[in-house]
């Protein structure tokens, strides 16, 4: 495992190489949908997914999950994985009927600290970016609030979907370690590409 490095690959046959608890913090936005037309059949295979990702990276990280996902999943991930905190990235008014994203805390059991006491504000307004080929992509200002609320200097942080490379700029940013797995090579060259150029 290299730190401030990305991984082409699935996260989930990249995060059985890393050692337990070698993460310190996991910052993420995973997919919101397997793009299945079958609205049910979509469900049965999401969410047993996601379940294994969250089990993997519960297994890696030593202090907490946070996750992006569709405010259209927020009741069922609160039944089925029981988060601790849902904190809110409100998008302002847009054209889309959803004006806002959850953003799930999740324990992984060997926290050292709890979280509350760092979190100054459960509501984050930023507007959506539109700027490249990637749905859903989030500002860099966003992750850094986040980053800079919860995480110390030199924390090493892991996002398995790491899209465009937002979360090793913001990390890059107020230095953090970082490191990004991305298995579409599109973004994973987009992201590289957005990293080296920040250098």
């Amino acid at each position: 495992m290299n730190f401030n490095s990305l991984y082409l690959g699935d996260c989930l046959e990249i995060l059985p190489t890393f050692e337990p608890k070698s993460i310190d913090f996991t910052i993420t936005s995973p997919p919101f949908k397997t793009y299945h037309k079958d609205y049910e059949k979509e469900n049965e295979i999401y969410y047993p997914w996601l379940d294994k990702v969250l089990t993997e990276l519960r297994r890696v990280t030593k202090e907490y999950i946070i996750m992006f996902n569709s405010s259209t999943r927020i009741v069922e991930i609160s039944k089925r994985f029981n988060p601790h905190r849902i904190m809110i990235w409100y998008k302002g008014i847009m054209k889309y009927s959803y004006r806002y994203e959850p953003i799930f805390i999740f324990k992984t059991g060997t926290e050292s600290f709890k979280i509350n006491k760092r979190i100054w504000g459960d509501t984050f307004k930023f507007q959506p970016i539109h700027k490249w080929s990637i749905p859903y992509e989030n500002p860099v200002e966003l992750y850094e609030a986040i980053v800079k609320m919860i995480t110390k200097k030199n924390d090493i942080i892991l996002d398995p979907f790491i899209g465009s490379g937002t979360l090793a700029l913001a990390a890059k940013y107020l230095n953090r370690k970082w490191i990004g797995i991305e298995k579409n090579e599109d973004y994973y060259n987009l992201a590289k590409k957005r990293i080296e150029s920040s250098l």
